[in-house]
């Protein structure tokens, strides 16, 4: 009834005459259960605890050992042993059943006799650890891939699993990747391609025991990737008058070469910088050309750099070199606005050059365009002039030849051939739509001041006209509106007081698109007021019918509309 063990106090009293009198008293001693506990590590993170316990004269009924390893005690488990034989006890302890951690493990023993005596020892605590860890890193000869292997662990019996984390020491962990393990006996093994992470320099490398969801570190270590590419170039040719040069490049790597890149600028600002793919010629050797058209025209003092991209995907700069180019007799052509071409002559050979002449045409249609343009000395042995399109009938391909001109003689020492695009020929209206977007493959601009409808099909900056109609807007005191909008909704008809207009296309609120005015007829048979080209409207823009009919049916809901003076 008592269920303790120690000292027991036991006291005798009579009563008598409502009184208790004490007559006598003594002690009896009830043993406790002497407790002996080790334990013996079975495998990884596997853990058996024995209780060796005497001093029983009752007997056992139960024998429970608590663990946990949180101080808190927030994963104990009450673990009932097994009896293996008269006075020793065991249970098996896995760590995965609690925290998973590795590190201290407190236990202890509580005893229940057959006479129901609870009782408990001092707890116990013993380290679980890993030991005998090897974590091995082998990179091949062209330190293309490695090898990560772990070895001296078996996660079995905690149904674990093992990660490795790999990232380089340059820019921080920018390149970490997490690698799943393949399982080999007891190693847990890894091959990865060094291109994952495009580095060179110190590698890190942790392991990671991953058990019940959680990452728990086991073990790091190091390794390097040090070898580069070997790099040499040189120019193989150059033809000053086309404004090119040829870089010849050697290079060559253990791991081989995926890729040479060379950035090329002249001036020390790098604003006109370019970077050029390098064509592969023939094992290990490469070649860029070098245009000045890339490089806003600019010639003298050239920088190039060299950077080559390894067959583990290594990119680094491998070589730099300067080079002089000076062009002749080499002409140049800059936009410079709307329209409007300069087209340069630079550095022509001749003495006592009095004047330089520009011949200029457009493919299209022989010479029919022929204008010839005097180029003045800009500097720096430049003779520039620029031409415009207003001068010209055809877009797409132009020819400009120069002319210098000695005592008189006229000598033709280059020649040029090059595009200039509609979207340059193009004035007002056809101009303004260049600008614009829409939805559709369709766009549609109104010009109130001249009273022009422009549908157009295409794309930005690639518009072309595919019709254009007179209209009716807005009178001064119910003006058509202003803006960018779209086409929302689409109707056969609407009426309009005593009025009908035909194939309507809503654009804004109560703005359409529509017919010129008809009498109430199912079909568009009399017109009430067909009047167009004025301002007389409650605001919709009116066409004729057949016009107002081909929006309805062509342009699709979304086509954008601009409506401006």
């Amino acid at each position: 009834k008592h269920k303790t063990s120690g000292t027991y106090n036991i006291h005798a009293y009579v009563y008598t005459n409502g009184k208790m009198i004490k007559l006598s008293e003594t002690t009896v001693e009830v043993s406790k259960p002497e407790v002996i506990m080790t334990t013996t590590d079975i495998s990884t993170g596997v853990f058996r605890i024995d209780a060796e316990i005497t001093n029983i004269p009752n007997g056992l009924k139960k024998v429970q050992i608590p663990v946990w390893s949180n101080e808190d005690q927030s994963d104990i488990i009450w673990y009932t042993a097994t009896e293996n034989d008269e006075n020793h006890y065991s249970v098996t302890v896995n760590i995965s059943n609690h925290s998973g951690n590795f590190g201290n493990y407190y236990y202890s023993c509580y005893t229940t006799t057959n006479t129901g005596i609870f009782t408990g020892c001092n707890n116990k605590s013993v380290m679980i650890e890993i030991s005998g860890l090897d974590l091995a890193v082998n990179v091949n000869e062209s330190e293309t891939s490695a090898n990560v292997t772990l070895s001296g662990i078996n996660l079995d019996a905690l149904n674990g699993s093992v990660r490795f984390a790999i990232w380089s020491e340059e820019n921080g962990q920018d390149d970490l990747i997490w690698y799943d393990t393949n399982r080999l006996a007891n190693n847990y093994v890894i091959n990865f391609d060094i291109k994952n992470h495009k580095t060179f320099g110190k590698y890190f490398v942790h392991a990671y025991a991953i058990i019940n969801n959680r990452a728990l570190k086991l073990s790091e270590t190091e390794f390097s990737i040090s070898k580069t590419a070997t790099t040499s170039a040189s120019i193989s040719s150059e033809v000053r008058n086309a404004g090119k040069f040829v870089i010849s490049i050697q290079t060559s790597a253990l791991s081989g070469i995926d890729k040479v890149e060379v950035p090329v600028w002249c001036d020390d600002n790098q604003n006109d910088i370019f970077w050029y793919t390098a064509q592969k010629t023939s094992e290990n050797n490469y070649q860029v050309t070098v245009d000045i058209t890339n490089h806003k025209y600019h010639y003298g003092d050239f920088k190039y750099h060299i950077y080559t991209t390894m067959g583990n995907g290594i990119r680094t700069n491998t070589y730099q070199a300067n080079y002089n180019f000076i062009v002749e007799n080499y002409i140049s052509v800059s936009r410079i606005g709307q329209g409007r071409y300069q087209v340069a002559l630079h550095n022509p050979i001749g003495d006592n050059i009095s004047s330089v002449l520009i011949p200029t045409w457009s493919k299209t249609n022989d010479q029919d365009d022929l204008v010839w343009y005097t180029a003045n000395n800009i500097g720096n042995n430049v003779w520039a002039t620029e031409i415009s399109t207003r001068n010209h009938k055809d877009s797409g391909e132009f020819i400009s030849h120069a002319y210098i001109v000695i005592n008189g003689v006229q000598t033709n020492v280059a020649q040029k051939t090059y595009t200039i695009p509609q979207s340059d020929f193009l004035t007002g209206m056809d101009l303004k739509a260049q600008g614009y977007t829409s939805k559709t493959n369709y766009l549609i601009l109104v010009d109130r001041s001249t009273h022009t409808v422009g549908v157009y099909h295409g794309s930005y900056g690639n518009w072309n006209k595919v019709h254009e109609y007179l209209c009716t807007v807005g009178a001064p005191s119910t003006p058509t509106v202003v803006g960018d909008f779209a086409i929302y909704r689409k109707g056969r008809y609407f009426d309009s007081g005593a009025s009908r207009c035909f194939y309507y296309s809503a654009f804004y609120g109560g703005y359409y698109f529509h017919s010129v005015l008809y009498y109430k007829d199912n079909e568009p048979l009399r017109i009430m007021d067909g009047r167009l080209g004025m301002n007389l409207s409650h605001g919709c823009i009116r066409l004729q019918v057949d016009n107002a009919k081909w929006i309805y049916d062509n342009c699709p809901i979304g086509t954008r509309v601009i409506i401006y003076n």
